[in-house]
């Protein structure tokens, strides 16, 4: 399912796993971008973006959760001394916060990704891995349910020197607002794009230069480093 969450204050430059002590109250220490896999019996565990798995050994603090196949969530936790077998972590879980899953796209001409909407969105931060690229994003909305996102490629697109960089594939963020008049304004929106589909592509490569039409300042491009250890 995609669907939009409210805004988690995770800064997207902060370290997701942090040392704690339990001495200095009850609240999460850790955060993480995550997939939410189910189990039998209405249970379910995490995998995390660098492939890990988290299993909330601990939802005390969670309510009526509903986990959803593949939902993308980020999570705040702390890390439980005692191992759950099968699993990386062992969690006491504070907050599952879905996010909305985007979609990937090759295109094979100009036309076709003229054809595509761009609508105007604001670039708060990013996440990227091998694995999935997570953006901060902002946007006018009345119904957030008629906002779609897309990351696209375009192989043959011919793109100013200034905006390329060796080592680097340039993509772009395309929003589709399906009518919407956008009467309310969203600066605090998470859209998450997994990136299986250019598994080979980014292969051995630096990162993402990402097109981005922003709404104040008109189309960027924005230089998204994967990380160096992967």
């Amino acid at each position: 399912m995609k669907r939009f969450g409210l805004f988690i204050l995770a800064a997207f430059t902060a370290i997701g796993f942090t040392s704690c002590s339990d001495s200095d109250g009850d609240y999460p220490r850790s955060w993480a971008f995550a997939t939410v896999k189910t189990l039998e019996n209405n249970d379910y565990y995490f995998v995390l973006d660098d492939g890990k798995t988290a299993y909330p050994g601990d939802k005390s603090r969670i309510g009526a959760y509903q986990a959803e196949e593949d939902e993308r969530a980020i999570i705040y936790f702390n890390l439980q001394k005692t191992p759950v077998e099968s699993y990386d972590y062992n969690i006491a879980l504070y907050l599952v916060q879905d996010i909305y899953s985007g979609e990937t796209q090759t295109v094979a001409s100009q036309e076709e990704l003229d054809e595509l909407a761009d609508a105007p969105t604001s670039f708060l931060g990013s996440r990227l891995n091998s694995n999935y690229l997570n953006l901060g994003v902002g946007f006018n909305a009345t119904d957030l349910s008629k906002h779609t996102f897309k990351l696209v490629y375009f192989p043959d697109a011919e793109i100013d020197p200034d905006n390329k960089r060796e080592g680097y594939v340039n993509m772009e963020l395309r929003r589709d607002a399906n009518g919407d008049e956008g009467r309310y304004n969203y600066e605090d929106r998470y859209v998450s794009f997994k990136l299986d589909a250019f598994e080979e592509l980014l292969k051995d490569k630096e990162g993402i230069i990402l097109r981005v039409h922003t709404r104040l300042n008109g189309v960027k491009y924005i230089k998204i480093d994967l990380p160096k250890e992967r």
